[in-house]
This record gives structure tokens, C-alpha cells and sequence, in this order.
């Protein structure tokens, strides 16, 4: 299925002389952990069903796939010519709601995230210019502070 859909979006692309968008697939949603996947009938923990999931990805030819911000380090080390993408994006004093696996901005930067979805951190606040400075600056952070160049990686 993935490397169908790969094929497909290619195919399309070149029908339209575009660039084709890059695909993402998705691993094993924020919202769910080891007991979650117990139930649901996966054997393995999640973090090794990510990575299990993420080398498939690769290998199917995902452009990136996206996954808990948790999850983002020990991939990297694994998969470095994957972009990585990550929900469950919360700031130090918000909220976690539903989510189950979350981290800050700066840690998902520092441990190589290339995307950051800060959805609930935004859409739950009404000072939207202070939020979206200070994810920013932690951004802006987590790239200086640890060396990482994430606007030069290009796969």
C-alpha cells in the first residue's frame, strides 16, 4: 500500500509537472501507550513497533513518517535519511490532554524532529502571537544550542 501510493503520487506529479509533495506515514498515534497496544493486540512495545514501523516506511519509500516526539532520538539513530514529524507538541505549562506521549518544542528539535505539530498548544490559547514566539524561540533553541541544521537536510 505505501509503495503504491508512492508510485501513485509520483505518477500524478509528473501528469501535472509538479515536484511531488513529500509523503508522511503515520507510526502509532500520541494518544496511545503500551497498554493501548496490549489491547489492541500488538505484541511488541510501542517503541519498538515505531521503529519496527518506521524501517518499513522507509523501506516502502516514505518521504518521513510521523511520530511521538518521545520516539524522535532513538529513530534518528536508527533512520537518518527520513524526515520526522512530530504531534504531541505541548509547552512546559500546557496541558496534555488526551495525548499520552508528548514533549516540548526544544526537546523534539534537539533530539532531530524536522516538523513540530503544535496543534492544542495553539488552538487552546488566545494569545496566539506570545505562544507562537516563545514555540519559536524554543525551536530556535533546541537547533543552536545542539548544532543541528535541520533547514540544510535534504533526502
Amino acid at each position: 500500500m505505501l509503495s503504491d501510493t508512492k508510485q501513485k503520487l509520483i505518477e500524478e506529479s509528473c501528469k501535472l509537472g509538479i515536484i511531488p509533495p513529500l509523503l508522511f506515514a503515520v507510526t502509532i498515534l500520541t494518544s496511545l501507550d503500551n497498554e493501548d497496544l496490549g489491547i489492541l493486540g500488538f505484541k511488541n512495545d510501542f517503541l519498538l513497533s515505531v521503529v519496527q514501523s518506521c524501517k518499513y516506511c522507509n523501506k516502502n519509500g516514505m518521504d518521513g513518517i510521523i511520530c511521538s516526539p518521545n520516539e524522535v532520538k532513538m529513530i534518528r539513530e536508527k533512520l537518518e535519511k527520513i524526515y520526522i514529524a512530530t504531534p504531541g507538541i505541548r509547552l512546559q505549562d500546557d496541558d496534555k490532554g488526551d495525548q499520552k506521549r508528548i514533549s516540548t518544542p526544544y526537546n523534539a528539535i534537539k533530539n532531530g524532529a524536522d516538523f513540530i505539530i503544535a496543534g492544542r498548544s495553539v488552538t487552546s490559547k488566545t494569545n496566539l502571537v506570545e505562544v507562537i514566539k516563545k514555540i519559536l524561540a524554543e525551536i530556535e533553541k533546541g537547533t543552536i544550542l545542539n548544532g543541528n541544521n535541520k533547514t540544510s537536510r535534504k533526502y
